[in-house]
């Protein structure tokens, strides 16, 4: 995020929305599946448990090829490995504070 906002601050048009993400939108519940297998692969997650009362946005809303059109900017992290080391991290800062 932090490189996504300094390519926005460098090169990116004023006062233009912009979408930082991957450009491979999916679902939310496949975030969270890829989630809980990364992190609790022996878990079994429950969907539908309790109602969606949100607003549903379509994929082509999560559209981030003007950041990458405008300012170069492209994910270097794939989501599994985000998600794994930001879970490294927290337990990191967790453990320090105990």
């Amino acid at each position: 995020m932090a490189k996504a906002f300094i390519h926005i601050s460098e090169k990116g048009v004023p006062y233009k929305y912009y979408v930082i993400g991957s450009n491979q939108a999916q679902a939310l519940s496949n975030y969270i599946r890829r989630m809980g297998e990364t992190l609790a692969p022996d878990q079994t997650l429950h969907f539908g448990d309790v109602p969606f009362t949100g607003i549903n946005l379509s994929l082509e809303e999560f559209d981030s090829s003007d950041i990458r059109n405008d300012t170069g900017f492209e994910c270097e992290v794939d989501f599994e490995s985000g998600v794994q080391k930001t879970f490294e991290w927290i337990k990191e800062m967790y453990d320090s504070q105990v």
